[in-house]
């Protein structure tokens, strides 16, 4: 019934590119989405296009594909409606008629947006570095059983609810919070007959799947170094990211997963804040910034992944960075390998200058080399379209094993 993508670094892997490869090449009847909310970021370009993904399953290019909004996501209206106007604008064919909300989705506010920045702020140097667009907040709520779920929409109690939690966090902030409840109740008056067609009992949902034995791609957000549990914390996003995250979010039965692909890429970038122990500085970090268009990210070059005559070697510490562990909680079945195309330019020399064609060590100190990976021997190089090919050929023969 279901392969899962999931992200093995700290996001930006390039998860919506192998789904769209999946989807087109192997025929999922459905795309879902777990958890997270719009923090997310998927960029998938074809036919000429690039569509940006932050709510939606990024299955929405795929003509043929039904897509859902798991129960564990937070799911912000506006944002919703706003990229769903994009897409559409874009060509995207039967848009409204793919995509389904779980009436179990708690909301993210304009509210809790509001609180996300002056949590920042108080953190000062410390802060987590954040989106600011409120998913920790949302989860917050959520866990604290305060929280307003979509189907609340629909129920008479939910403006006195939505001013009572906007009342708890007015105690706390005081003036700080510059946010006025009614104008947000105002506007999703607004969005709440416009959202009701696209509302469903995902459990149902779920059953009708494994009654017409379907097949689903789930597109995880974010990734495990970012999971709240597993990640680098406190420098990490507020959902599970991880395997447990994908079963919990959709209802998915476990003995029904076919695979589940580990993403990584050849280097190594993170957002936000936090410890990233081979940060790359000065212009050996533009450059690949430049190259891999990583326009939002702090670039590292990960000493555990190579694409040498040796074949593309994969190092324990580099899936599981930073866990302090040789186990990898999303125990994947498959990896797929993004971005060794960029570290193959004959042009680029990410060595720090030593002309050693080695990986220079840590931000603590970088004039100690320790990785012999060579990244720069073009023989025998595994491309990036090679890695993903050997993932779908997994998957294959996965699904003809079972």
């Amino acid at each position: 019934m279901g392969t899962i993508i999931l992200g093995s670094q700290w996001g930006d892997e390039g998860k919506g590119k192998l789904t769209d490869r999946l989807l087109n090449e192997l025929s999922f009847d459905v795309c879902a989405r777990a958890t997270g909310g719009h923090n997310a970021g998927h960029s998938v370009r074809t036919g000429g296009q690039t569509y940006s993904f932050h709510l939606l399953p990024s299955g929405l290019i795929n003509p043929n594909t039904d897509n859902l909004i798991g129960s564990g996501v937070v799911f912000n209206v506006e944002a919703f409606f706003k990229e769903l106007t994009q897409l559409e604008s874009q060509g995207v064919p039967h848009l409204h008629k793919r995509i389904h909300v779980s009436s179990r989705c708690h909301l993210n506010f304009t509210l809790h947006s509001a609180v996300d920045g002056i949590s920042e702020e108080e953190l000062g140097t410390n802060k987590i570095g954040t989106t600011k667009r409120g998913i920790g907040p949302a989860y917050s709520t959520k866990a604290a059983r305060d929280g307003l779920r979509v189907i609340d929409l629909y129920h008479e109690s939910f403006e006195q609810k939505l001013r009572m939690l906007a009342e708890g966090y007015r105690k706390r902030y005081g003036e700080l919070l510059t946010y006025s409840v009614e104008d947000e109740i105002q506007s999703l008056k607004k969005y709440k007959e416009q959202l009701r067609p696209y509302v469903i009992d995902a459990v149902e949902y779920m059953k009708v799947i494994r009654e017409k034995k379907l097949s689903m791609l789930v597109e995880s957000s974010q990734a495990l170094m970012l999971d709240l549990d597993y990640g680098s914390y406190p420098f990490c996003t507020a959902t599970p990211c991880s395997i447990g995250g994908c079963i919990q979010g959709l209802a998915l039965n476990p003995f029904e997963i076919r695979n589940i692909i580990g993403v990584v890429k050849a280097y190594s970038t993170r957002v936000g804040a936090g410890m990233f122990p081979t940060e790359q500085g000065g212009d050996i970090g533009k450059m690949l910034q430049e190259i891999g268009g990583e326009v939002r990210d702090t670039v590292l070059v990960c000493s555990g992944v190579g694409t040498t005559g040796r074949g593309t070697t994969m190092n324990e510490s580099s899936i599981n960075a930073g866990s302090g562990s040789d186990y990898n909680p999303n125990v994947c079945r498959s990896i797929g390998v993004t971005g060794e195309d960029l570290l193959n330019t004959r042009d680029i020399d990410i060595t720090g200058g030593t002309g050693s064609g080695r990986n220079p060590n840590t931000r603590r100190d970088r004039d100690n080399i320790t990785s012999d990976t060579d990244l720069n021997d073009d023989e025998g190089v595994i491309t990036e379209a090679q890695s993903l090919r050997w993932a779908l050929d997994t998957i294959r023969i996965s699904a003809v094993l079972k």
